[in-house]
């Protein structure tokens, strides 16, 4: 019971304690006012309001106010102030986030991610390269960095028989990029691994995490507590002087004391993910990408195709399914944005159906869609006699159907889905067993036949328009 009571009480400190903080400095501006204009007009009327409450009651209302005056001042200022923990263009070590043993397992986790990109993509290091480029396309551009290249940190810590001191140009480049991603992993791995599979671990990186929260917050209200004394004893220059001094000095402690903390907590993480006790998200996702760059065979990139494309239409079925229980814009739009990827995934499958040999006579991939922009524009025409045309989509202009030859049409598509679904995997499964005997023949050194390629006359399907 303790245990789940503890958690809730670390997130409520942290406003708390900084809005008894600021509740001080307010006091100390504001009692000299208060006081004067104590007997009538808004001051007044507050007494009155707090003299009717008992003693409990007016700590409640206090305490209420002290709560959301820490909320704001957590609002207004931990997350720029927690940012420079985390900040990535900064040489400056004390902020940086990251002991030396933290550098030496980031070092070690790149140079272990890299090896294991590797052996997931079947080449050396230009194939490394294609998976990071290919990864670094994709990344949103708009998302500023959260984490300092590791070459801006330190210079890189070698270790082990083959250590020289250096790398070479490439695969330092290639760790680097890696370790990048691992950074960027960090404020997240404690909730998306550690809760529910670690959970002492858990624990501890959470409290760790909740002290540095504390003393972030209470940065900005020390600050102001100190300005606040300084205007108070403005009469004596000296003491206003070290009242902001001291203030200044229990900042930078409580920021620097925040960044040890901090840096614990990413140790364990990096030492964690260095052990294999846990995975980098970036290096799991790294290592898959290779897998699909490696395994780019016809059946395979067919099939990659296909479940894109059995996806997208699927999920147009279900949209356009939806349309009659409910009806209204929100579900025609959602229906045309399905339509709209599902035409694209079209594309997609009958250009991947042509790198494979197969012409859209044999299989229109473009069939099914058709049926439904159908059922689409009489479902927009009945709902306020509109017709709302999807991006890139021609709707065709259908109407006057009924409601049954609509269930009807949905019933055909549906059944010429299933239909291209069975001919493509078997034409899948062609190309896989293909390909596997083919790779035996190369092992063993007997020509490829001609005859054995896979025949394209007999894959037209059954359901073909």
């Amino acid at each position: 019971m303790l245990a789940s009571i503890l958690p809730g009480v670390r997130q409520v400190r942290a406003p708390f304690a900084a809005g008894s903080l600021w509740f001080a400095v307010l006091w100390l501006l504001l009692e000299p006012s208060w006081s004067r204009m104590a007997e009538s007009g808004f001051v007044a009327g507050v007494n009155g309001l707090l003299g009717a409450f008992s003693v409990l009651g007016q700590g409640i209302v206090i305490g209420f106010v002290v709560y959301f005056l820490g909320s704001f001042s957590t609002f207004l200022f931990s997350t720029a102030l927690g940012r420079l923990i985390q900040s990535t263009r900064t040489a400056w070590r004390p902020l940086s986030g990251l002991s030396r043993n933290a550098d030496i397992a980031l070092k070690r986790i790149a140079s272990n991610g890299r090896r294991d990109i590797e052996r997931a993509s079947g080449g050396a290091g230009l194939a490394v390269d294609r998976v990071l480029e290919g990864a670094a396309a994709d990344a949103p551009r708009a998302l500023p960095a959260k984490t300092r290249p590791l070459s801006r940190r330190r210079a890189p810590v070698m270790d082990g028989p083959s250590a020289t001191g250096t790398l070479p140009d490439l695969e330092e480049k290639q760790e680097r990029q890696i370790a990048d991603g691992v950074l960027r992993d960090l404020p997240f791995i404690a909730n998306t691994q550690l809760l529910g599979q670690r959970e002492a671990v858990y624990s501890a990186v959470d409290r760790i995490e909740a002290e540095v929260e504390f003393r972030i917050a209470l940065i900005p209200p020390v600050i102001g507590l100190s300005i606040a004394i300084a205007v108070v004893v403005r009469a004596t220059p000296l003491l206003a002087v070290g009242a902001v001094l001291v203030g200044i000095l229990a900042a930078i402690g409580l920021m620097l004391d925040a960044v040890r903390r901090r840096t614990q907590s990413n140790e364990l993480i990096l030492l964690l993910i260095q052990y294999r006790s846990i995975s980098a998200p970036s290096i799991t996702d790294l290592e898959a990408r290779a897998r699909e760059l490696k395994d780019r065979t016809t059946g395979a990139v067919l099939a990659r195709q296909l479940e894109r494309y059995a996806r997208a239409v699927g999920n147009y079925f279900g949209k356009l399914a939806l349309v009659p229980q409910s009806g209204g814009f929100a579900l025609l739009a959602e229906a045309h944005e399905a339509a709209r990827v599902a035409h694209l995934e079209t594309g997609r499958m009958q250009q991947a159906l042509e790198a494979a040999h197969v012409s859209a006579a044999e299989l229109d991939s473009a069939a099914v869609p058709a049926l439904l922009d159908r059922v689409l524009a009489q479902w927009s025409a009945i709902n306020h006699g509109v017709t709302v045309s999807a991006p890139a989509v021609a709707i065709p202009d259908v109407v006057g159907m009924s409601g049954e030859q609509l269930s009807a049409m949905m019933s055909d598509a549906r059944q010429r889905f299933e239909d291209f679904e069975g001919d493509v995997s078997k034409i899948v499964e062609r190309f896989r067993a293909e390909e596997k005997a083919t790779a035996e023949r190369k092992q063993t050194g007997e020509a490829t036949p001609a005859e054995a390629l896979p025949r394209r006359d007999d894959a037209a399907p059954a359901g073909a328009p």
